[in-house]
């Protein structure tokens, strides 16, 4: 038997060798990779594609640049002109310099056209020249000019200038196609000394649209005029704002000799592209219209203008994160959520922010118990909380980024569900039901409770106070996982926090549901601890339920947490404020939708470098840091003393 373990101890030490080996070799190889290879590559790739580039000189390159829309413009393009001629475009949105040299390697002597999204990424080290050199274009298609790069560029004039490099680069035969409703595409004429078609909706632009009509369940409509032609245009697009992009592809396909006739027939057979105001109805009824691709804030009132039009029984909005907000600047994107949100209340009937910043939006809320605006901090739980509350014939609009929030997922996580089965049996939610029953219906680590029984449930000597006692009421609760393999870590530190507090307060634990709890009289207050027996990340409906059972607001709760961006040791009381990545802060937050949580924080500092955030909160505090977390509780203890005894 001792041969055997000395054997198995042998084998693991030379496996952890291995692996240390491996995660250094790593972490020399990916610097080599970005630095040497990278840059090696990407010239190679370049030069290669240069080089075929210039066996196509029959074939014209359509390029496609702006904030938004190029996607939508370039498939109608495509559709426009491969009704008359063979072409190629690119595959999906690829718009950088590796994805383009895919579509100029796809496209073939014989083909007349190819056109090309062509994306500003000087951010990533990419500026627009690279790509145009790839491209060459012809033909230059400007769709808009926004704040997606606000970051950036630093104003709306650089992201401009940037854009217009396309224009610059046309040869004096080819053709700029310019938005006219939008100034700083416009201005971009004086850049260039070929053949310039403008449109959009003003009557100066040469390609424009009249009557423009869409409200859902009716799809994009209108009228076109270029010279003395006329036409009518169905598409199977949803929103106004979509015209731009139809009338963007017209344009191109005058520059190419085709009649608005043709081109109008082309537009009517192309579906909204995947992600970008794309419908998606599943069987119980429920429409989901998808503009998951991204949401800067420009666009948001579009989105907003195409609900506020359409008909439907109830309308929903599902929002994720806002990308051009730095998240450097708290205090504007606090401000901004609560624009949106109040910008949504008003045109629509139920609008829930998801992600890091939701409860952001909170604070347009007038009303507490008014569940027409909620918060969510992940996919999950909105998730869960919409399987029960969509009814048939509601309409959803998701819009958020693919690269942060990843909404389809709802779409895909309620079919999964089976939400087609289920919506017919489905309660009927008011505007007056109770916020709280609503998230604990959604969550599934809650259970219902009925209010005026649940005084027994907390056993004979944990009664109710009555109402006007509230304000000496108060629940403190310390954040952590109950496995006693977990005590001693970084995550757990509330619950130390807790047992300092009992021996200062004394009283003694009891096993009450879901948690341990001690009820305790301090200095006139009534104190109740409590230590929740679930994982931290699902604090929240747990917490949810004892207020149920209590008879408590939030505001009487204070929570006790720790806090990765604080120092080690360091303590701090805080009032309001959202969950800063704290998981179980969040579950809390989405369980009372408010951030007006008073909560004590004490600092765990940063893991070390060769340890991710998730697994340093579960491990162990090392010897050294040890003390300083004793003294930091006792501190805290101290001064949560001090603010029950000052209420």
């Amino acid at each position: 038997m001792q041969t055997t373990c000395k054997r198995f101890r042998y084998l693991f030490g030379r496996l952890q060798i291995v692996s240390r080996t491996r995660a250094l070799l790593s972490k020399i190889w990916l610097p080599i990779r970005l630095r040497v290879i990278g840059p090696i590559y990407r010239q190679v790739v370049l030069w290669l594609t240069l080089s075929y580039r210039v066996g196509l000189r029959r074939v014209i390159f359509i390029g496609v640049t702006g904030s938004c829309g190029k996607t939508t413009t370039k498939e109608l393009i495509a559709a426009i002109l491969s009704g008359q001629f063979k072409g190629h475009k690119n595959w999906g949105n690829g718009n950088v310099p590796d994805q383009i040299a895919r579509t100029v390697f796809g496209t073939r002597p014989w083909h007349k056209f190819c056109v090309q999204e062509i994306a500003a990424a000087a951010a990533q080290g990419i500026p627009l020249e690279i790509p145009l050199r790839l491209v060459k274009p012809q033909i230059g298609v400007v769709t808009n000019i926004g704040t997606d790069h606000i970051s950036a560029f630093g104003t709306m004039e650089a992201i401009a200038a940037e854009k217009g490099k396309l224009i610059a680069a046309l040869p004096q035969n080819g053709t700029a196609i310019l938005n006219a409703d939008d100034a700083n595409v416009l201005a971009m004429q004086a850049r260039c000394t070929c053949r310039v078609i403008t449109y959009g909706l003003t009557p100066e632009a040469m390609v424009r649209a009249e009557n423009v009509r869409c409200s859902w369940p009716e799809r994009l409509s209108f009228t076109v005029r270029y010279g003395d032609q006329s036409q009518f245009v169905q598409t199977q697009l949803c929103a106004t704002h979509l015209v731009s992009c139809v009338l963007g592809a017209l344009a191109v396909g005058v520059a190419m000799g085709i009649p608005l006739a043709i081109g109008a027939r082309a537009v009517q057979r192309v579906q909204p592209y995947l992600g970008r105001m794309c419908p998606e109805t599943v069987p119980g009824g429920v429409t989901f219209i998808r503009d998951d691709i991204k949401a800067p804030l420009w666009t948001i009132p579009s989105a907003l203008k195409f609900m506020e039009e359409a008909e439907a029984k109830r309308k929903i909005v599902v929002m994720g994160t806002i990308s051009d907000i730095p998240e450097r600047n708290h205090g504007k994107a606090y401000k901004k959520y609560a624009e949106v949100a109040r910008q949504a209340l008003d045109v629509v009937d139920y609008i829930f922010f998801v992600g890091p910043w939701a409860s952001k939006a909170l604070q347009a809320k007038q009303n507490p118990a008014n569940d027409r605006l909620q918060a969510f901090s992940n996919v999950q739980a909105i998730t869960n909380f919409l399987n029960d509350f969509l009814q048939p014939e509601d309409l959803v609009l998701i819009k958020g980024s693919d690269k942060t929030d990843h909404l389809v997922e709802i779409v895909l996580k309620l079919k999964k569900l089976g939400i087609e089965k289920n919506l017919a049996d489905k309660p009927q939610f008011s505007e007056s039901q109770n916020l709280q029953q609503i998230s604990l219906g959604s969550g599934s680590t809650g259970h219902k409770v009925d209010p005026c029984n649940s005084d027994d449930s907390l056993g004979s000597s944990q009664r109710m106070l009555p109402a006007e006692g509230l304000n000496r009421v108060h629940v403190i609760v310390g954040l952590g996982n109950p496995e006693k393999k977990y005590q001693n870590t970084p995550h757990n530190v509330g619950q130390k926090v807790l047992d300092k507090l009992l021996h200062l307060m004394g009283g003694e634990w009891t096993q009450e549901h879901d948690w341990m709890l001690a009820r305790v009289e301090w200095r006139g207050n009534t104190i109740y601890l409590v230590k929740p027996m679930l994982a931290i990340n699902n604090t929240g409906p747990l917490l949810s339920e004892l207020g149920q059972r209590l008879r408590l607001p939030i505001s009487q709760f204070i929570i006790v947490q720790d806090d990765l961006s604080l120092p080690l040791g360091a303590v701090r009381l805080r009032m309001k404020g959202s969950a800063g990545g704290h998981k179980g802060m969040a579950s809390i937050i989405d369980a009372f939708q408010t951030e007006m949580i008073r909560r004590t924080k004490i600092g765990v500092g940063q893991p070390p470098q060769n340890m991710t955030a998730n697994e340093y909160v579960l491990k162990p505090f090392f010897p050294p840091a040890q003390s300083v977390i004793e003294s930091a509780c006792a501190e805290a203890s101290n001064r949560i003393c001090d603010l029950v005894g000052s209420t």
